[in-house]
Parts: C-alpha cells; structure tokens; sequence
C-alpha cells in the first residue's frame, strides 16, 4: 500500500483540477467508512485483549492477529499519506479553501 499511496498523494499535489481533490477525499471518507464498518461486523472485534488466549488458538495468535494488525496499520499509514497531501492542497490553494463541500467533508471524516 506504501508505494500506491505515495502515488496517490504525489497525484493529488499535483492535481490542476480542484474537483479530482474533493472526489479523492470522498473515496478517502468511505474507505474509512467501510473499513471501520468491517471491523466492527468481526467477531474479533469484539475480544478484549486480555482474553486473547481464552478465545484464540495458538496459530491465530501466532499468524493471523499480527498480519490482521499489519495490514490494518498499513491502511491507516496509507490513508494518513494521501489525506496529508489533501490537506496541503486545501491549505496552499485558495479555491480548495473557500470549497464548502471539502470543509464540510473533512470535518465529517473525523
């Protein structure tokens, strides 16, 4: 996700149409949306961790919670580098500032 991010947000700094930055920021706002939706429909979800090891197995706690935690990381540094690069456009042009609809979303996505 690292080098598709840096491509997104190397295209977003780049961007002459300001509308590309508000349909970027959308797509950033419901990818967090369904990531966030996701995670709480899992039953993983739902463990404390403090009762990890009554309710997984070795594997699970071995594999599969550290490549879980990795990718979810992964998402959120990915989601961090474009939305970093949205925000400096916002904040260095002038049309982008004045834009009700892109206040009115970044306010929303927090």
């Amino acid at each position: 996700m690292g080098p598709l991010s840096r491509l997104i947000a190397y295209t977003v700094e780049n961007a002459r149409d300001s509308w590309l930055i508000q349909a970027t920021l959308d797509d950033m706002v419901k990818f967090s949306r369904t990531i966030a939706l996701q995670w709480r429909q899992t039953k993983i979800s739902e463990v404390d961790v403090s009762e990890e090891e009554m309710f997984f197995d070795h594997v699970t706690l071995q594999r599969t919670l550290p490549t879980l935690w990795k990718v979810l990381r992964s998402a959120l540094f990915a989601t961090t580098i474009v939305l970093r690069s949205v925000i400096g456009r916002v904040l260095g042009d002038a049309n982008l500032a004045h834009h009700e609809g892109l206040l009115i979303t970044l306010a929303q996505g927090t």
